[in-house]
């Protein structure tokens, strides 16, 4: 019978320990809750930014697009022109 309160302590320190780091666990995962919220609207933030930036960019290529196939059209006419002009 004298087992069974040693054997009894070393349960409830067991089961102690399993509750201290199961709490501390908590903390720590609650910590990195906050950091994660913290970081995805940083990245939301980023990526309007970046989003808004692009759009830029493509609003700009197409009106480079537009010019380039004025500039080919004109490019063409002279050519033709030049052809005519040449051969009368």
């Amino acid at each position: 019978m004298a087992y069974k309160p040693l054997k009894i302590n070393v349960m409830t320190k067991i089961l102690f320990i399993l509750v201290v780091a199961s709490t501390l666990t908590q903390f720590a995962y609650s910590q990195k809750a906050v950091l994660d919220i913290t970081c995805m609207e940083t990245l939301i933030a980023n990526h309007k930014v970046q989003h808004t930036s692009f759009s830029k960019v493509k609003d700009n290529e197409t009106q480079i697009s537009l010019i380039q196939k004025q500039i080919s059209e004109k490019w063409f006419r002279l050519n033709f022109s030049k052809a005519n002009f040449t051969i009368a």
